[in-house]
């Protein structure tokens, strides 16, 4: 006579095994998706707020201290470190007045307090993270 577990047995183990495998994978799985659809939510967030930020140049002063005048033209307000300006493909480090630039408003760049020098027909490019506006002096 030989000895070891019946069948009846053996395929309830299995059973158990298989069952308690499935629990952990699902336990594992609704974590997963948990967290990616957390991140999933933040990121549309995120970019939906960016896209309501957009800016437009009303106006520049194309002198050696330069002034450039920025409209908000999105739904949201805009800090100033938000707005960047390239003169000839050159970022320029800027102050901006008012800060933060409320949608509907103008803010003003005075490129004697920002160091920019607009002479000599530069092109200018402001962006923000909903778009960018280009002006040629």
């Amino acid at each position: 006579m030989r000895k070891g577990i019946t069948p009846v047995i053996a395929i309830i183990l299995l059973v158990l095994i298989v069952v308690a495998l499935g629990g952990v994978f699902a336990a594992w799985m609704s974590r997963s998706m948990g967290t990616l659809t957390k991140t999933g939510q933040e990121q549309i967030t995120k970019t939906a707020e960016q896209l309501q930020k957009s800016i437009s140049i009303d106006e520049v002063s194309c002198t050696a201290s330069g002034t450039i005048y920025l409209r908000n033209t999105g739904t949201v307000n805009i800090t100033c470190s938000e707005i960047n300006v390239y003169v000839d493909d050159a970022l320029q480090t800027i102050t901006c007045n008012p800060d933060p630039v409320t949608p509907g408003s103008t803010t003003t760049i005075n490129g004697s307090t920002s160091n920019l020098d607009l002479s000599g027909n530069p092109s200018i490019k402001v962006t923000v993270p909903g778009n960018a506006a280009t002006y040629q002096c």
